[in-house]
């Protein structure tokens, strides 16, 4: 989502760990918060998904990346 800090929080956490990701943005090419919903069940932005697996949010990535380290 556009000045989201939790997104941006996100992503400086893939680009510190070299991970490449695909930024989908809210307003755009259709998606809104009910197809973020209906996709993930939750209509906070982010939501991160890592090969396919839901995640989460910006708190459930750090736990993640942590956990992968």
């Amino acid at each position: 989502k556009p000045g989201c800090g939790h997104c941006t929080r996100a992503k400086n956490a893939l680009n510190a760990r070299g991970l490449k990701f695909e930024e989908i943005e809210l307003g755009t090419n259709g998606v809104s918060y009910s197809t973020l919903t209906a996709i993930s069940g939750q209509g906070t932005t982010p939501q991160v998904f890592i090969d396919g697996s839901h995640v989460g949010g910006a708190d459930e990535l750090e736990d993640w990346l942590a956990a992968s380290a």
